[in-house]
């Protein structure tokens, strides 16, 4: 899998050990563990940006890769393909460094992403859950084009309290990269 440019600094590509202290400094971060499955630790060290990097070196194909500035970590993007009767749906996330918010990299690097999975994989549909105090997610992925499906009431539990999952959804059909 080689690296997809977006633009003259931004890239996707897949991650490599030498990633980890990048990874681990971004992902190190309350505001963005609040926002994700407890998976992402907190804090976050190098020893678990290694660990992730070695899960994900071996899929095949690529299903996660670094969100790069100047071919830095500064984020990841991935899709987890569901089994059973789901085995045409996957749930797609990311997250970015804190630093590199609201500048327009997270859709950007979203929309590339999208199409490389669709062009990739033979899935019918994408969906994505995001906790209710998560506004730019849910605004994010409604201006990529996914529709709010649904919400689990207090169907998640995370930094001790619950709180509501909005569920949202794309199709193939729908995609208009």
């Amino acid at each position: 899998m080689k690296q997809i440019i977006l633009e003259q600094d931004i890239s996707l590509r897949p991650l490599r050990k030498s990633d980890a202290d990048n990874l681990a400094r971004n992902a190190n971060n309350f505001n963005i563990w609040v926002n994700l499955r407890d998976g992402l630790p907190h804090p976050y060290s190098k020893k678990d940006a290694l660990t992730f990097i070695d899960i994900v070196s071996r899929e095949q194909p690529v299903r996660s890769m670094g969100i790069c500035k100047n071919d830095q970590v500064i984020g990841t993007i991935g899709i987890t393909v569901l089994e059973d009767i789901y085995k045409k749906s996957a749930e797609f996330g990311y997250w970015l460094g804190e630093d590199y918010w609201r500048q327009g990299t997270t859709f950007r690097s979203a929309s590339a992403f999208i199409d490389y999975v669709f062009e990739t994989f033979e899935l019918n549909r994408l969906q994505a859950g995001v906790i209710e105090w998560n506004e730019s997610s849910m605004n994010l992925l409604l201006k990529l084009g996914f529709r709010e499906e649904g919400i689990a009431r207090k169907g998640v539990f995370k930094n001790d309290r619950f709180a509501d999952e909005y569920h949202f959804g794309l199709l193939r059909a729908e995609w208009q990269g």
